[in-house]
């Protein structure tokens, strides 16, 4: 959802906004795919962040899990390591999702 939210509300913007400039129409629409690509790793990737960190838990000495699900997940990720850990590999999913 963060995903497409990012990808199909940002594309029409950009394009529209780049409609009366000097570029050429495959320029404008390549500009307006790559900032729609942006805002859609911006909005996704920490919901991709969190959905791997949940996969890849072990349990703990005493036999629990670190998360109790995806909110748990998030609140101790940004407690511990900071909002911005959400973003760790941004260019290389940035580029995995424009180039694709």
């Amino acid at each position: 959802m963060a995903l497409n939210f990012g990808q199909l509300a940002f594309f029409s913007e950009a394009k529209q906004r780049l409609k009366d400039t000097s570029l050429s129409p495959n320029v404008q629409t390549f500009g307006a795919s790559a900032i729609a690509g942006f805002f859609a790793s911006f909005f996704s990737l920490p919901f991709d962040f969190t959905k791997t960190r949940l996969q890849k838990q072990t349990r703990l000495s005493n036999g629990e899990l670190p998360y109790k699900g995806m909110l748990d997940c998030f609140a101790k990720v940004a407690r511990k390591e900071g909002i911005l850990s959400f973003y760790r590999g941004f260019g290389t999913y940035y580029a995995g999702l424009h180039l694709m």
